[in-house]
């Protein structure tokens, strides 16, 4: 517990094999810490472990931790760019709050929880996707989001709390994917031009306007077709995509922990195809999803 707390002239540290944990407050305030390298050793973080180091570039967090903690990561306002891994299941209140250069995040589809405010006033963010596992954005979440411009909701999200989307003036596009979920005062007020999109099959949405913001109802996009071609040395694999679409493919080797294999396929046709080499592995398993 705040074993390095305002260590203010440590710049960087490499964590050794044997530490399993990291606690409460272990780094926090070394404003000067521009450099940590996590073993895979350990298993958990503490809340408030690096708070305030502000010098922070970017993080890697192991593979085996389970939560990101309360203010982990908070006022860390040089931080852009972190690496979540699938075994991360949720993300705490205000982890990333005030980390203003933050611009580049994936949530895995392993987090179930995103805690009050956990990316407010991350002013870099101009996208971010909710996997669907997610079941509720909770109160102030991505408050002050100013250059945040579209979001999409997968049908898994019941509830949009109190200001989750407030002052994201920049915000044109929230596009759900499901029937229209409960919703907090002020969820998206300064967001003055946004328009939320929802399917024409969806119930609970009103239309020209829906809780007070412009809305229109889309038709649902078709359902991607994919299949695969065994080669010798390895797979073709095809999906069906509209012209201009963006997908992403994720391989697993035991269909619970996924990984990103491909990003950003944008499609310039009917039909996309990739190949993927197999040479030295056994098993693999493969997804397509639509990013837009």
């Amino acid at each position: 517990m705040s074993a390095f707390y305002y260590c203010s002239s440590l710049s960087s540290i490499t964590i050794p094999d044997s530490v399993t944990s990291i606690g409460y407050n272990a780094f926090g305030n070394c404003r000067n810490l521009s450099a940590v390298l996590i073993p895979n050793s350990v298993v958990s973080i503490g809340a408030g472990a690096f708070q305030y180091c502000s010098s922070l570039t970017n993080i890697i967090i192991p593979e085996g931790i389970t939560a990101i903690e309360y203010i982990t990561f908070y006022y860390c306002y040089n931080l852009i760019d972190v690496t979540i891994p699938d075994s991360v299941t949720s993300i705490g209140e205000q982890a990333f709050n005030r980390c203003i250069n933050l611009s580049n995040i994936t949530i895995p589809d392993s987090v179930t929880s995103i805690g009050r405010s956990a990316f407010q006033y991350c002013n870099s963010l101009t996208s971010i996707t909710i996997p669907d596992s997610v079941s509720s954005i909770e109160y102030g979440t991505f408050n002050g989001c100013y250059r945040l411009t579209s979001i999409t909701i997968p049908d898994s999200v019941t509830s949009i709390g109190y200001g989750a989307f407030q002052n994201c003036t920049s915000l044109n596009s929230i596009t759900l994917e499901g029937d229209a979920p409960t919703f907090g005062a002020n969820a998206f007020s300064g967001s003055d031009s946004v328009t939320a999109y929802y399917y024409e099959d969806a119930t609970g949405f009103t239309s020209p306007t829906w809780q007070g913001i412009q809305s229109e109802a889309i038709s649902r996009p078709a359902p991607i077709v994919a299949g695969i071609e065994k080669l010798e040395v390895g797979v073709n694999l095809w999906f069906n995509s509209a012209s201009g679409q963006s997908h992403r493919i994720e391989s697993s080797n035991d269909l619970e922990n996924w990984s990103m294999l491909e990003d950003e396929i944008i499609s310039e046709g009917d039909t996309v195809i990739r190949y993927y080499d197999t040479v030295g592995i056994q098993k693999r398993f493969y997804r397509v999803k639509r990013n837009d």
